[in-house]
């Protein structure tokens, strides 16, 4: 067995880690020592040969591991992490899990022992994780190319039955004019048959067109670049991994197209396993894929591999590419012609550029410059466990991510380390009180989320802190779950429409 590791830790304790991993019988470890958080980024989004795990120190670069790990989930990295310390830490063991770390490992006596079962582990759970979000991912795409394909060929036959009848009644009068039997009323009937199968052709068109605007009024979501890619080649990763591909992959973050997630993914995958298929009889193997903006509506992701363009330069019609067959050309066939449908139906296309040395995809989609919110996160603090539930709930069926808390004081240490929209907050707890949390909260943060207070009891006094902190939402109780939730999303969704 081996595994690929990354190893991320201060070079005077990297030692431990490096003899507990030789001491491991029956399993060879390729390991990579980290020297730079930039070298980190480029493993985690797919750059070189892929890895397994992540062994990420919490003394490592004297940066924060919570802060490392936040930033590799905002890049969509699916690298297993296991945080490794020098001592116990209770709260962070807690932090480190919540931020996606699947372990947190102390270097004691037993270190050699719990880590290889810990990175077993971790890369086990991790691959079976990719492996149901492919299948689930792929199920989408799947079941919507079948409901495009039984749309397109019922509109064929809608159209195909009336033509077959035209032609009849085509022919009919054809024979008769030819043999100068001349019968008025055959002549009507035929003329009366053409203008009826006419009108379904029309009625047939009509519908398509009403399907196609229904598809257009979708709703498209405004999705990263960088994600996107990241999901695909992680889909693709058994691949890329059996045919030894390098692939690299650095897409700015702040680039936002507006279309299905799922379908474009797909679409990726498939030239991504194109690309692969090609790759197989080549010595030299790689992949990359780069995003170049056309104009202020459109860009180009460019997926270029190793593969030489020769074979497309003796064709004089591009269009023949698409139609090529798997028995003809490994670089060409049906994913490419099936991704050309699904990037179309989004408003996008897809190209093949032969002019240069490598063979080139050119994925053209429409550009968005901003990013939208599709789901905000808010936080519930009551000390009563049961009203955060009845909170949690009610957000979630908005479709939005709620998380509650009991004890201020956990709370706050949460807030410290991580971001929300809003926060719905109790006033009166033990040890600290909610408007002494705010007020902490806003101090130590330079974007602070929205504070919406609820409380049995609000008097002047109350009311006169409550100010201080920049007139946020008041519900004094018995107040209505739902409209305490109503009011906190117009909020947060009237803040994001200035912005």
């Amino acid at each position: 067995m081996k595994y690929r590791a990354l190893l991320a830790d201060d070079e005077a304790s990297a030692h431990i880690t490096e003899r507990a991993l030789n001491s491991i019988q029956g399993i060879h470890y390729e390991l990579v020592k980290l020297k730079s958080f930039e070298e980190l980024v480029a493993f985690a989004s797919g750059d070189g040969l892929p890895r397994d795990i992540l062994l990420l120190s919490t003394s490592w670069l004297n940066r924060s591991c919570i802060d490392i790990l936040k930033d590799l989930r905002a890049r969509s990295s699916s690298l297993p992490v296991i945080v490794i310390a020098e001592e116990e830490n209770l709260s962070l063991d807690c932090l480190v899990m919540e931020c996606g770390a699947s372990d947190y490992l102390v270097k004691d006596n037993h270190y050699p022992q719990v880590l290889e079962r810990s990175i077993r582990y971790s890369v086990e759970c991790s691959r079976k994780m990719l492996f149901a979000s492919r299948k689930l991912r792929q199920e989408v795409a799947t079941s919507r190319l079948a409901a495009l394909n039984y749309a397109t060929n019922k509109l064929i036959q809608e159209i195909d039955d009336p033509l077959s009848s035209i032609q009849g009644y085509a022919i009919a009068v054809q024979t008769a004019a030819q043999a100068k039997i001349v019968n008025r009323d055959k002549v009507t009937s035929g003329a009366d048959g053409i203008l009826q199968m006419t009108s379904r052709i029309e009625s047939a068109g009509a519908r398509a067109r009403e399907r196609h605007a229904f598809s257009s009024r979708r709703p498209l979501h405004n999705t990263s670049l960088s994600e996107l890619v990241a999901r695909a080649v992680e889909q693709c990763r058994d691949s890329i991994s059996e045919n030894n591909i390098e692939i690299y992959h650095e897409i700015d973050r702040d680039i936002f197209v507006e279309c299905e997630a799922v379908e474009i993914s797909q679409a990726i995958v498939n030239l991504l396993l194109k690309s692969c298929h090609a790759l197989e009889r080549h010595e030299e193997r790689w992949i990359k894929i780069s995003a170049k903006e056309i104009n202020d509506e459109c860009l180009n992701l460019i997926i270029s591999y190793s593969s030489k363009s020769n074979l497309y330069l003796e064709k004089t019609n591009r269009e023949e590419i698409f139609a090529d067959s798997n028995e003809k050309s490994n670089e060409a066939g049906v994913g490419v012609e099936v991704s050309k449908e699904i990037l179309q139906l989004n408003g996008g296309d897809l190209l093949l550029d032969s002019d240069t040395p490598n063979m080139q995809y050119i994925v053209r989609l429409p550009l968005k410059r901003s990013k939208a919110k599709t789901h905000f996160d808010i936080f519930v603090i009551d000390d009563e466990m049961s009203i955060g539930e009845l909170f949690q709930e009610e957000i979630a069926r908005r479709g939005h991510v709620a998380k509650t808390e009991t004890n201020p004081e956990v709370a706050l240490a949460h807030l410290q380390h991580f971001d929300y929209d809003a926060v719905i907050c109790d006033i009166h707890m033990d040890h600290l009180s909610g408007i002494e949390l705010a007020e902490k909260v806003r101090l130590a943060s330079k974007a602070s989320p929205r504070f919406v207070f609820i409380s049995g009891f609000v008097d002047s006094g109350i009311k006169i802190e409550i100010a201080k902190l920049g007139k946020p939402l008041v519900f004094e109780k018995p107040f209505s779950i739902r409209e305490v939730v109503d009011q906190t999303l117009h909020l947060l969704e009237t803040t994001e429409q200035l912005t």
